[in-house]
């Protein structure tokens, strides 16, 4: 009962100072409302890129062409000795290795009926279904022989198939003309959800082999190739296939690789180690601005106890005790602190909100962050309005009462 008295009353002197509550509060709102709203944009923009970075699979790696040396890269981007097959049959050959795809693509003009787009064709081998984890809607996807004799089939993604005007069912058995040339669609991947460095859902899907002078002009370079760890080589594989085309390109001990590869695992860690530092930056610029709406509640209080000195000293002579005195001045500083922690919150909230709905912008509420900074706010309360709350505690009563 005595706290709910000391709430009530507390509540009446904030609407009693609005305007000077408000302005108090004031640096409370700004540190609340902009942790909550950052870190719901840091946490929605991590979890987005750690959700394309797993689509890779903790067990696979790209490697593409590239030199020099860069976190979650072995390598960093330029130019590098370009890729072949050659080099995939030394992955391939390397111990700790389940399955390895060549990638090749590029762009063409896809035709069905009087539909035609362009979109990005892949030529691959069949072990491309299992080193991405694919999955078929419909119909088989090209076999070895397909490879081998250079058959004119092709496997749709799912958002391509509906940018044709297919349907799934529709889409198997169909003739599409890829540059020209008809291609026999014999089966359509579910959508995938748009993860990796090559998204199935857009692209057309062909034989490697078939690819070379039909799409592409001659034998063409290797874009990338996606590698699969075999179960009980998962922390290993990177470095054997390191290894394996250092030896492919014939580089010595001191030379720098000339390619890149690309641990999923390794770029999901620096980006957690980024989310990291961000949210480390975002508690110091909460602190600060606790710190100052701290100074701020203090200051109010003080001021609040020379205001009420006479009430005070009534109190005091009424029976009141010290302690009855101390616990109504914290209690007003902490009411105020939290209400103003409830501004925040409610601000930071809403910005998140808008951010996510007209911006198209990722964010992510953190609950252990929204319960915290409210808690900071309540102990900033303590911290700032205990002083104040125990100068008026210490009044002499007699002194109290003489007060104009």
């Amino acid at each position: 009962m005595i706290l709910l008295a000391s709430v009530r009353l507390a509540l009446e002197r904030l609407r009693a100072n609005a305007a000077r509550s408000a302005l108090t509060v004031l640096g409370i709102v700004i540190g609340v409302g902009s942790v909550v709203t950052l870190v719901a944009v840091g946490n929605g923009s991590a979890a987005e890129v750690n959700s394309q970075f797993s689509g890779l699979g903790a067990n696979t790696l790209t490697v593409t062409s590239g030199r020099g040396f860069g976190g979650g890269l072995r390598g960093a981007a330029g130019s590098g000795t370009p890729l072949t097959i050659k080099d995939v049959d030394a992955i391939r050959a390397a111990p700790g290795i389940a399955a390895v795809a060549p990638v090749v693509q590029t762009s063409a003009n896809i035709g069905a009926g009087s539909t035609t787009l362009q979109s990005p064709v892949v030529g691959t081998t069949p072990e491309y279904v299992k080193v991405n984890g694919l999955q078929l809607a419909a119909g088989s996807f090209f076999s070895d022989f397909a490879n081998a004799r250079h058959l004119q089939v092709a496997v749709l993604g799912a958002t391509l198939t509906s940018d044709l005007g297919l349907t799934t069912r529709q889409a198997v058995g169909t003739t599409l003309t890829v540059r020209g040339l008809p291609y026999r669609v014999i089966g359509v991947l579910q959508s995938q959800g748009g993860a990796g460095f090559v998204n199935p859902d857009d692209n057309l899907l062909v034989p490697l082999e078939t690819m070379a002078g039909r799409v592409t002009s001659g034998a063409p370079d290797v874009n990338q190739i996606r590698v699969a760890a075999a179960p009980d080589a998962v922390s290993s594989f990177g470095n054997s296939v390191t290894a394996a085309l250092r030896a492919s390109h014939g580089l010595g001990d001191t030379d720098d690789n000339d390619f890149l590869v690309i641990n999923p695992n390794s770029l999901i860690a620096a980006q957690q180690q980024s989310s990291n530092n961000f949210t480390r930056l975002i508690t110091a610029i909460a602190a600060i601005s606790l710190v100052v709406g701290g100074i701020g509640i203090a200051n109010v209080m003080l001021v609040s106890v020379t205001e009420r000195t006479r009430e005070i000293g009534i109190r005091m002579a009424v029976g009141g005790r010290g302690r009855d005195i101390l616990f109504q001045f914290l209690t007003e500083a902490v009411v105020l602190a939290v209400v103003g922690g409830v501004i925040g919150l409610t601000l930071g909230i809403g910005v998140a909100k808008w951010m996510a709905a007209k911006g198209n912008w990722p964010t992510l509420l953190s609950t252990p962050v929204m319960l915290g900074t409210m808690l900071a706010a309540g102990l900033a309360g303590v911290v700032a309005g205990f002083y104040p709350a125990l100068r008026a505690s210490r009044l002499d009563p007699i002194e109290a009462l003489r007060f104009e």
